[in-house]
């Protein structure tokens, strides 16, 4: 998963769920070790200050507010779960997401290929 191998994982819930927090976690910790790195002295706050567009991208990249939600999937109607904490932000992008999960009629190509 980390290294975008794939896009996809099919997996029960709870195993999915594991996924998720473990996954979610993970990038909590590494920014937060990075910050911890970038304020130590004057060499890492420049080193900060080079990196910051970048790592500000990356940030955005693994911000589950952009997301919004993951599609459920083997369901009759479209269904988006959101996190529990999600804000106003995370919830248009969740509402977002839902609608192109409708628009491009996810169920129907899912039943059509999977009879």
């Amino acid at each position: 998963l980390p290294d975008g191998i794939v896009d996809v994982i099919v997996c029960d819930g709870f195993v999915g769920n594991i996924i998720l927090k473990l996954t979610e976690g993970m990038a909590k910790s590494i920014f937060t070790l990075l910050k911890r790195a970038f304020v130590k002295n004057a060499k890492t706050k420049l080193g900060a200050m080079l990196l910051k567009s970048e790592i500000l991208k990356l940030k955005e990249m693994l911000d589950y507010r952009e997301y919004g939600g993951a599609p459920l999937l083997g369901t009759k109607q479209p269904i988006v779960k959101a996190h529990g904490s999600s804000d106003y932000y995370a919830f248009k992008n969740g509402i977002i997401h839902l609608i192109t999960f409708i628009e491009k009629d996810v169920i129907s190509i899912i039943k059509t290929n999977f009879k």
